[in-house]
């Protein structure tokens, strides 16, 4: 039996069914055939998931309840939490883009302090990089 998964409604936190687990079977190693038989599809997608870094923030939605599936993937792993509104998915978006945005500067700071030859510490040094 697979572990309870979050939910997210109107503001409040509970657990439940984890229909992406249930759904999943041992002749299935595509998560994204998995989704699609759920009824998600893609709805938006945020951050660089090619970065060694990256945090990314996946959305899918559906007609049914609950519509949304919420993504976080870091650079090896992920976790995903339901959401059952628009509100919902949008709210855990608000809330969790900053960090996306965090390790895309993070990113972005790496690669010109890699291109530059040398460590980015300040204003100048990252002047000096572009």
């Amino acid at each position: 039996m697979a572990k309870p998964a979050s939910y997210y409604k109107d503001g409040q936190w509970s657990t439940g069914t984890d229909l992406l687990m249930e759904a999943w079977t041992d002749d299935l190693h595509d998560q994204d055939v998995v989704l699609k038989r759920l009824g998600y599809e893609s709805f938006t997608e945020v951050g660089i998931d090619s970065a060694a870094s990256a945090v990314t923030l996946k959305v899918y939605r559906r007609d049914a309840s609950p519509r949304f599936l919420v993504e976080v993937w870091g650079p090896e792993i992920g976790e995903y939490v339901y959401a059952e509104h628009f509100h919902d998915a949008m709210g855990l978006l608000e809330r969790w883009t900053p960090v996306v945005q965090a390790a895309a500067v993070a990113e972005v700071l790496d690669r010109l302090s890699l291109a530059a030859g040398k460590q980015v510490t300040s204003l100048s040094d990252l002047i000096d990089a572009i």
